[in-house]
């Protein structure tokens, strides 16, 4: 193909000899040679463009679906349900391409298309937009896991596009953690400093069992750990953890899923991965972190942390607020100088045990969203239970099994035998809690008789068991145990769970409890 360029090169120059001084225009010849070089540099083009090869070259960075957009970019997609969407372009080496017009078209939860334009966010360093109109307060979901096409256009050029047939939406989230997409399948997880790892997966036909899930996470030293996750039935979602000792800290998380041979595959370049200061629960929102610690007379109090790890305190452009459910009015979070805390007060006719709490942070203009379920927090699950029970915002549904331990020295140990899987069948439950109360909830009226305790009382369908000794056989059956994931109406929560030998184990460290209903 070269050597045919260099002889249509040679013919024009021949001709522009040959007419030399002439009058006469050969324009007839010049078009041909022209249309005729222009076909063979498309012809090139074409051969080299791969679009395997091209996906390839990029490297995640919001945990985003990938597509090609004409034959040199790739854009990055996050849908959320919420309607916020945030994108990338990158050109064929990987690098991010700013002053871009990116135009995302994507599946509305109504059926009909919704259109939004993003826009370059340098504090963000992505494109953000929402489908959401500015005066919607709503909290309603906006956006479905569907077809989704970009627009894309780059210093003037000719608007090119890309599509799928399938892109998830990432959830509302349950757990406080973090969502992605991986092409049509979206998943919240929850990362622990602990080293333990809660993943809940969503495919086009809904809740994920049957997939091939692994993640990398991040130690406090920057390695990459790969981690086998594993179904677990009883916690309604996939677990895993590090080896013992190692502590997960901020930074880049890959997702990877293969289900019926098909491998997808995202990344998420900078995770945060924080451990609770004020022994509370903590939401991802956005490139955020917001600490929530329950407090008397229905108060909330609300510890924000920054992409940059340092505390958001009286700042004129912050706003918090929270929204439960379908509610129309936010509620207002203030800060107050004496707590170091944005501070709300939940109204007590709100049902906290059924709706999830909506944490929204709006800074530098920017609206930013994460959600966690009141029973899947721990903090959370303990400090509203009074509420809860008393019939103030929700009331715990009879005869449901949970487990609610508080104290920073908390130990369980579990035996059991091991079946395929990875999963373990209770046996029985050693529980080292000094000075911690143990709560457990099992079918039956007669459940006091199976608890073996310093002290146990009834209280209702629960029985209440307040550990005094070192160490409490908790032999009732069926006991589901969980850390500070948590549980909700959809799940319980995570416990590392590791083989041995002819049988399996686990180990459980601080807060743990089981959501107040199933």
């Amino acid at each position: 193909m070269i050597r045919r360029r260099i002889e249509a090169l040679m013919l024009m120059l021949m001709l522009a000899v040959a007419v030399g001084g002439c009058d006469e225009e050969t324009p007839e010849v010049d078009e041909e040679v022209e249309v005729q070089a222009d076909d063979e540099a498309a012809e090139e083009t074409a051969a080299a463009f791969n679009p395997a090869t091209l996906l390839n070259n990029v490297m995640a960075r919001l945990g985003g679906a990938m597509m090609v957009a004409g034959n040199n970019l790739v854009v990055e997609v996050l849908p959320r349900a919420s309607g916020d969407v945030q994108g990338l372009v990158y050109d064929a080496e990987g690098n991010v391409v700013q002053g871009a017009k990116l135009t995302v078209v994507a599946k509305g939860s109504d059926g009909s298309e919704k259109t939004v334009d993003l826009e370059w966010d340098a504090v963000a360093e992505a494109y953000i937009g929402t489908a959401r109109p500015e005066d919607d307060d709503t909290e309603s979901d906006l956006l479905a896991t569907g077809p989704l096409r970009v627009e894309v256009e780059v210093d003037g050029e000719a608007e090119v596009s890309g599509e799928a047939e399938v892109v998830a939406v990432a959830p509302t989230p349950i757990y406080g953690g973090d969502v992605l997409v991986a092409g049509d399948i979206s998943a919240e997880y929850v990362a622990l400093p602990s080293g333990d790892i809660q993943l809940v997966a969503y495919g086009p036909d809904g809740l994920l069992t049957d997939a091939d899930l692994k993640v990398e996470v991040p130690d406090a030293e920057g390695e990459a750990h790969e981690i086998d996750l594993v179904w677990n039935a009883d916690a309604s979602a996939y677990l895993g953890s590090v080896e013992e000792g190692v502590t997960l800290d901020t930074g880049a998380i890959t997702f990877s899923a293969e289900r019926a041979g098909v491998l997808r595959r995202t990344r998420v370049a900078r995770a945060p991965i924080r451990p609770p200061t004020h022994e509370g629960d903590v939401v991802v929102v956005g490139n955020m972190t917001v600490e929530l610690v329950p407090q008397p007379d229905n108060k909330i109090r609300a510890y924000v942390i920054g992409k940059d790890g340092t505390a958001v305190e009286a700042d004129a452009d912050a706003q918090l607020s929270f929204a439960f459910g379908g509610a129309i009015d936010p509620i207002p979070a203030a800060w107050d100088a004496n707590a170091g805390a944005y501070v709300a007060v939940i109204p007590p006719d709100i049902d906290v045990s059924a709706n999830r709490m909506r944490v929204r942070v709006r800074r530098n203009g920017r609206t930013h969203r994460g959600a966690i379920a009141c029973p899947a927090g721990r903090a959370l699950g303990v400090g509203w239970r009074a509420r809860i029970e008393s019939g103030e915002g929700g009331a715990i549904p009879p005869g449901q099994a949970r487990v609610v331990m508080a104290g920073p020295d908390i130990r369980a140990r579990f035996r059991g035998n091991a079946v395929p899987g990875g999963r373990t069948a209770m046996a029985n439950a050693m529980v080292e809690a000094p000075n911690a109360a143990v709560m457990v909830n099992v079918n039956g009226q007669a459940a006091a008789e199976r608890l073996r305790g310093a002290a146990a009382r009834a209280r209702g369908a629960a029985v209440m068991v307040n550990v005094r000794a070192p160490m409490v056989n908790v032999q009732a059956p069926n006991v589901t145990v969980m850390t500070s994931g948590g549980g909700s109406a959809m799940s319980s929560a995570m416990a590392s769970t590791r083989r041995r030998g002819g049988s399996a184990g686990a180990s459980v460290m601080a807060g743990i409890m089981v959501g107040f209903g199933n």
